[in-house]
């Protein structure tokens, strides 16, 4: 079938520090993204030891988070990447127990 790509399956039980690692790099990209897009609507303004925080800034304007936000916006592109290099590790290392299915 045309278009239906490559899909791969780990051999019996699927590692759970795979499980772990995947559910982690899924959740700080949705997370990532709905602060990207949505943090001004879901962030009240005016919180208690908020601070400007550029990473949170959009279009020009920022707005005032508290500094643990702050931190993870700024640091969740990093995460990411190695949450990314984690996945990759981890495939590599199994490779043996990993097939193709048709």
């Amino acid at each position: 079938m045309p278009g239906s790509g490559r899909r791969y399956q780990f051999i019996g039980k699927t590692p759970p520090i795979f499980a772990v690692v995947a559910v982690l790099f899924t959740a700080n990209i949705f997370v990532s993204l709905t602060l990207t897009f949505l943090g001004k609507y879901l962030v009240p303004r005016r919180m208690p030891n908020s601070h400007p925080c550029p990473a949170v800034a959009g279009y020009g304007i920022q707005y005032g988070v508290p500094t643990s936000i702050c931190w993870y916006a700024t640091r969740s592109d990093t995460i990411s990447l190695i949450l990314g290099v984690l996945l990759a590790v981890i495939i590599f290392t199994s490779r043996k127990s990993i097939h193709r299915v048709r």
